[in-house]
């Protein structure tokens, strides 16, 4: 008997939807509402072969590590799971009511989003490896200038695996950009209140505290930063240009000081030596 995965994906949501929870219509006049933070809600395995299925053995994995995506005007988006960051870009196809991947050569689980609207809000479904659906909800807002999110490609560049060796120059550019991800967390939460700060999937080689950010000591960096780099040397030497950068030393605030803004205003200046 064949299973539900060899049948389209319009027709698994279809059953996979009740009449209660209509296929969202996109359209060029609501597309804005895409636009989001979308953030794992649940796992939904009915009808799927379960037996031998890659995604049910690793559900706690993705889990674990989050499965978070957002989705930006200019056609592009982010796919973060844990500290692992892949960049795409969608385009709409309104006649069947989804956003199909047009490029992301690290995504191969899944090629397209399809949304669906109840009384509980806006949801994205992710037909993921043909073995289960990702449902997903809306976790926040995606920034003004959404070139500013910290989850947007431009802010990412600091994290995209190597495929060869860099030149110094380029690794500058990592660790100037890695830190201009950072200033944007802390704008992203003074922008809107309700998006809260979380480096969580940003860990990298800075510790952020209420009293500023500091270099976490080279005996300390993960392994997971020196993946995103070509060779474990490079992972060091852009270390040290972060270190040199933010000369080693951590803010001085007074109790009752906005660390949010204090972190974002040091930064700011930081940064303006290298733009």
């Amino acid at each position: 008997m064949n299973s539900i995965y060899t049948l389209p994906f319009f027709l698994i949501l279809i059953l996979f939807s009740s009449c209660t929870e209509p296929v969202y219509e996109i359209s060029d006049s609501n597309q804005d509402e895409l636009f989001k933070i979308w953030k794992l809600k649940s796992i939904d395995f009915d009808g799927f072969e379960t037996k031998d299925n890659h995604l049910s053995y690793n559900r706690k994995v993705i889990k674990y590590n989050g499965f978070i995506i957002a989705l930006f005007p200019d056609q592009t988006g982010t796919l973060i799971q844990g500290v692992e960051c892949d960049t795409f870009r969608w385009e709409m196809d309104a006649v069947n009511n989804k956003l199909v991947i047009d490029s992301g050569p690290n995504i191969t689980a899944f090629d397209e989003m399809t949304f669906l609207k109840n009384k509980q809000g806006l949801f994205m479904l992710i037909n993921y490896e043909k073995s289960g659906i990702l449902k997903m909800a809306v976790h926040g807002n995606i920034t003004a200038d959404y070139k500013e999110d910290p989850f947007h490609s431009l802010n990412n560049k600091w994290r995209m695996h190597a495929v060869r060796m860099e030149t110094p120059q380029e690794l500058k550019g990592r660790a100037i950009n890695y830190l201009q991800h950072y200033r944007y967390l802390f704008k992203s939460r003074m922008d809107d209140p309700e998006r809260k700060f979380s480096s969580v999937n940003s860990k990298g080689i800075v510790h952020v505290s209420h009293g500023g950010i500091s270099p976490v000591g080279d005996s300390k960096i993960k392994e997971e930063w020196i993946n995103y780099f070509f060779i474990e040397e490079q992972a060091y030497d852009t270390y040290y240009e972060v270190e040199e950068m933010i000369e080693n030393k951590s803010l001085k605030t007074q109790v009752g000081d906005d660390w949010i803004e204090n972190n974002y205003n040091y930064l700011t200046e930081l940064l303006k030596k290298y733009n």
